[in-house]
């Protein structure tokens, strides 16, 4: 279970106590989503931010909450350990949410009322392209 802990303090720490790990080290809180190399990491990215997979960071976050929901069973009569465990189950899942709403808002591509405004009519008058209003 502690040996465990480490890697989760690692990516998704809450606490500002802990003097050992920063608090959500990839988590990017203005956007939603994390970023693979951290939010300042100029030696991977000119800007310093890189973001390689969304469905990463979703099952990351997703498997601390489940890790969390599984620990709450296992240590349901140790009452420090039981809420050690409930914290763990909330952080994971409110990340794993917040990296969902980020994953939809800004890469994936959604259907939308301005769609029919959209022409794909292929034209031959240019060559072959798509055309678009």
């Amino acid at each position: 279970y502690e040996r465990i802990l480490l890697y989760i303090r690692d990516i998704a720490n809450p606490s500002t106590e802990d003097e050992y790990f920063p608090m959500f080290r990839q988590k990017d809180w203005y956007l939603g989503n994390s970023w693979a190399a951290g939010l300042m990491s100029m030696e991977l990215s000119p800007h310093g931010r890189e973001q390689e997979s969304s469905s990463e960071a979703i099952a990351a976050y997703e498997g601390i909450a489940l890790f969390g929901d599984v620990m709450m069973d296992v240590f349901a009569e140790d009452e420090g350990k039981l809420e050690s465990s409930r914290l763990v189950r909330n952080v994971g899942e409110f990340l794993t949410s917040m990296e969902v709403s980020a994953a939809n808002r800004y890469w994936h591509v959604w259907g939308s009322k301005g769609d029919e405004e959209i022409s794909t009519s292929v034209s031959s008058s240019n060559n072959g392209a798509t055309k678009h209003k």
